[in-house]
């Protein structure tokens, strides 16, 4: 009962003091973007930035599977395979920001 009541109290105690450096901390906005619109365009760039580094990735792997594929059928239909999925990823993404162009010159 008393470790129970002296471990309430001891966290009571550590939220008043963290409340009181609340009160005198400020904390800046770590985002850039001041409007929903711009947020979510930096979400939009941070993406295709990430998938564009993937599919090249991906582009590596795929020439590398092929060239090491020695003449296997199996293996260079898979890494065919895996290089026209890359292809229609990145298609799809070019579509994407396409479409999202589009959009943005509509209603703006």
């Amino acid at each position: 009962m008393r470790k129970a009541f002296f471990t309430s109290l001891t966290i009571f105690i550590g939220f008043l003091v963290v409340a009181s450096f609340a009160q005198a901390l400020t904390i800046d906005n770590p985002i850039r973007a001041q409007t929903i619109q711009q947020l979510i365009e930096d979400i939009i760039t941070a993406v295709r930035n990430v998938v564009a580094a993937l599919s090249v990735i991906a582009f590596i792997v795929a020439s590398i599977l092929y060239a090491t594929s020695s003449g296997l059928p199996e293996r260079m239909q898979q890494a065919k395979s895996f290089l026209i999925y890359t292809i229609i990823g990145v298609a799809i993404i070019l579509v994407a920001q396409a479409v999202i162009n589009t959009l943005q010159s509509i209603f703006q």
